[in-house]
């Protein structure tokens, strides 16, 4: 393993093995972004508050309802295949490796003596958890099932059960034909409207449990603010077809819009050898190129903004769920959150068929279902595979696999140019790829 730096202090990594090439980019990955890594970590699996205090602590229950226990990472790496296992054990041995280099020679970033804290070892858990983190904040979209209904309940109260609905049906559109869209949006719907009485009846506490639902939300936004990730503007790109060029070439332009912070949550990185070729952007603690240009092809992306989550009321009594006609246990966990210059903070975490509870209601549990949840680790998997692909086709059909919700565009230097929008769909379990 070789790496080289560019004019620009950018990292070129050189191996003949995939274990021996993701060894390097861990070592330059820590090299240069450790800190912040360690902050990515920290958010997917709910331990920023021991950094940063008891006010991370409501932003770290919400980090452990969403990505749920190691264990369940745990599993999800042993049904990764062997190559990719391998990988992720590499990327992590050669984080620690600079981990131990740095310690030993006083590299460690100046955070870790300005806070008087300590860096614990990289492991495959923290590579998985920070993957989970970023998918959420932009491969996730929906779940806003609660919150509306939280807002219908306000209407009604306000202008009464006849005219509030009608006022929620004029605010909320189903289908906006004047939104701009990336593929041409003929033949688009107009809005739907739901006339006064069409609504379902609103359960009781629907404002208390909307109320703990945002709560959980901002804590968490919170959190990601600490770490410096914000969602910006929304990100751009441009892909031009050669007879639309000067030089007869195709041409891509990406703008990733993913907030502003020092450092930028972007790190460059060039790629190469066992069947890579690519240079792109990373982030700390993510090991692949979610953004690059490869040897004759590029790609970048934006935020796919389709629905691909769900908040499910579920009828509960006595600690147990209604579901395909009999009642189900909830599948509980105690969970401790350490907090810096605090107690410990217990909670339990319950879960449903459909996922963890969110918020409740007398008689009621509202759990979020995402059409990402089991499909992380390959999803991770398929991206790498993204900078090695020999052909387009070989492109998409990793794409086809990838469960986050993402616009995805490609130039090669063939000629080829293409748009998909990816990502799974819960509703009908299914695939979501169109081609442009």
């Amino acid at each position: 393993m070789t790496i080289i730096r560019d004019d620009y202090g950018v990292p070129h990594v050189y191996g003949s093995t995939l274990e021996s090439l993701y060894y390097g980019i861990g070592y330059a990955q820590g090299q240069d972004r450790l800190w912040q890594a360690d902050i990515h970590r920290r958010l997917g699996t709910g331990t920023l508050a021991e950094f940063f205090g008891p006010s991370s602590v409501g932003g770290d229950i919400q980090s452990r309802k969403l990505f749920g226990p190691a264990e369940r990472r745990t599993d999800l790496f042993a049904e990764a295949s062997p190559e990719f296992r391998s990988a992720l054990q590499a990327f992590a041995d050669g984080m620690n490796a600079w981990i131990e280099e740095a310690i030993a020679t006083g590299q460690l970033p100046v955070e870790y003596g300005a806070f008087n804290l300590t860096v614990r070892p990289w492991t495959v858990d923290d590579s998985i958890a920070t993957f989970m983190t970023l998918g959420r904040q932009f491969g996730w979209f929906g779940n806003e099932e609660l919150i509306n209904a939280g807002g219908l309940a306000e209407l009604i109260a306000l202008h009464g059960p006849s005219e509030g609905p009608v006022v929620f049906a004029d605010t909320h559109w189903l289908d906006d034909p004047d939104a701009p869209t990336t593929a041409p949006g003929d033949g688009a719907i107009g809005p739907v409207r739901r006339g006064a009485g069409a609504h379902p009846e609103l359960p009781r506490g629907i404002g208390k449990a909307t109320a703990e639902f945002e709560a959980g939300q901002q804590a968490f936004e919170e959190n990601l603010r600490r770490a410096g990730i914000e969602p910006g503007t929304a990100s751009n790109a441009i892909v031009l077809a050669p007879k639309l060029t000067e030089d007869g070439h195709a041409l891509l332009l990406g703008g990733p819009q993913m907030g502003y912070s020092v450092p930028q949550i972007n790190h460059e990185i060039g790629i190469h050898g066992a069947g890579f070729d690519v240079t792109g952007m990373e982030i700390a603690g993510w090991p692949g190129t979610p953004i690059g240009v490869g040897r004759e092809y590029a790609w970048t992306l934006t935020s796919g903004i389709t629905d691909n989550l769900d908040i499910y009321q579920e009828t509960v009594n006595d600690g147990q769920y209604w579901f395909d006609g009999e009642w189900q246990d909830f599948d509980c966990r105690t969970e401790m959150v350490n907090a810096r210059f605090a107690p410990p903070v217990v909670t339990e975490i319950c879960e449903s068929i459909h996922g963890p509870v969110m918020a409740s209601a007398p008689g009621l549990a509202f759990t979020l279902k995402t059409a990402t949840r089991g499909e992380e680790l390959n999803s991770l998997e398929q991206w790498t595979n993204l900078a090695r692909a020999h052909s387009i086709r070989d492109f998409e059909e990793a794409l086809s696999k990838i469960a986050y919700n993402f616009n995805v565009l490609y130039a090669d230097a063939r000629g080829n140019i293409a748009y998909w929008h990816i990502g799974f769909m819960r509703a009908a379990r299914e695939v979501l790829v169109a081609a442009g």
